[in-house]
C-alpha cells in the first residue's frame, strides 16, 4: 500500500536530499517532474490511503523514518508534525 511513499523517502530524501533541490517543496516538485504519471498518482494514492487511516504522529514517524529509511526530517524544516508533511506532500504533487 504504501510503497511509493517509501519510495519517495528513500530515493529523494537520503541524506544528501538537498543536492537534488534547495527546499523539500523543491524535491517533492522533482519527484513530481522526473518521474511516472502512474508513480506520482500512485504516491498520491499511497497518502491519501494512510491519511484516511487516521493515523497517530508515532505511526507517520515510524513511516517515514523506519519503513522509508529517510534521512531528513519535517519536523526540524517547517511542519509542526508529519500529518502536515503527508498533507504537503499531496498539495505539492497535484
Amino acid at each position: 500500500m504504501r510503497d511509493t511513499l517509501i519510495y519517495l523517502a528513500e530515493t529523494y530524501f537520503h541524506q544528501d536530499w538537498d543536492l537534488n533541490a534547495p527546499t523539500p517543496l523543491g524535491v517533492l516538485q522533482s519527484f513530481k517532474e522526473s518521474e511516472a504519471t502512474e508513480t506520482v498518482g500512485s504516491l498520491r494514492a499511497d497518502v491519501q490511503s494512510l491519511l484516511a487511516g487516521d493515523p497517530t504522529e508515532e505511526r507517520l514517524r515510524d513511516i517515514w523514518f523506519h519503513q522509508g529509511r529517510a534521512d531528513w526530517d519535517p519536523t526540524r524544516h517547517g511542519w509542526t508534525t508529519f500529518r502536515e508533511w503527508f498533507e504537503a506532500v499531496l498539495r505539492t504533487t497535484c
